[in-house]
């Protein structure tokens, strides 16, 4: 049981030295990171340029005596223009960064799966395997997101409630991650969770290890690339253990 913890708390730490080992997975790791912020700088872009608009708009022709006013408004309108769209970037930003990363991040997974020797995956078509490789992900956050939210109510009770949403919270994620080398090899929903109660300790230790990184405010970016890489070498580790047993 300890040892399992310690080998999947140990996955977070070889999926980042296997990442620093090997250039050429840079780009996949980089470029979830590179996309979102992209993303979200032209939005942002474009909400300053619609508030600009907006007050031109709203200022037009002589204001005489309130011409002070109209001066507060030419400046506070495309400021809290961009805060609105701050303000929906936040709240957005888990399931769009997730449905951005996903094909990056399976690739990433493909990559570091065959360097760590695992088993070939079942081969599925372009499409669905591309289908696959977001909506997996996007709908593992929005039941991630809905748990975590309902279980919530449990911080009011003192240490073993914030224990047991903190658990949760991890083992969820541990779901998040192996979901990617556990998909891509045909395992079905009930099989993927039947693969992390197998291996319960190490699942566990994984995920405790990602959670308490990802509480960190916009880490999730710099999060994702090591904790796919982590979670595939587990488990072509764990499942070479099962074949050589």
């Amino acid at each position: 049981m300890t040892g399992g913890f310690a080998r999947g708390v140990g996955g977070v730490i070889v999926g980042a030295a296997h990442l620093l080992r090997h250039p050429k997975l840079w780009p996949l790791a980089a470029a979830p990171a590179a996309v979102t912020l992209v993303l979200y700088a032209v939005l942002g872009w474009l909400a300053w340029r619609y508030g600009a608009s907006l007050s031109t708009s709203l200022t037009a022709g002589d204001w005489g005596w309130f011409a002070w006013v109209k001066s507060i408004i030419g400046v506070v309108v495309p400021i809290l223009a961009v805060v609105v769209c701050a303000a929906v970037a936040l709240v957005t930003f888990t399931i769009v960064a997730t449905a951005i990363a996903s094909p990056f991040l399976d690739m990433l997974s493909v990559r570091v799966g065959r360097a760590a020797g695992e088993p070939e995956a079942r081969a599925v078509s372009a499409l669905r395997g591309a289908a696959r490789s977001v909506a997996d992900p996007v709908r593992g956050v929005v039941v991630q997101l809905l748990i975590l939210v309902v279980t919530f109510p449990l911080n009011l009770i003192p240490v073993v409630g914030t224990v047991a949403w903190l658990t949760i919270g991890a083992w969820i994620t541990a779901f998040d991650y192996f979901d990617f080398p556990l998909a891509r090899h045909g395992y079905a929903w009930r099989e993927r969770w039947r693969f992390l109660r197998t291996h319960r300790a190490t699942a566990l230790g994984f995920g405790i290890a990602v959670f308490g990184l990802m509480l960190v405010p916009f880490a999730n970016l710099l999060v994702l690339p090591i904790a796919v890489s982590g979670s595939t070498l587990l488990f072509a580790r764990l499942s070479a253990d099962a074949v050589s047993r």
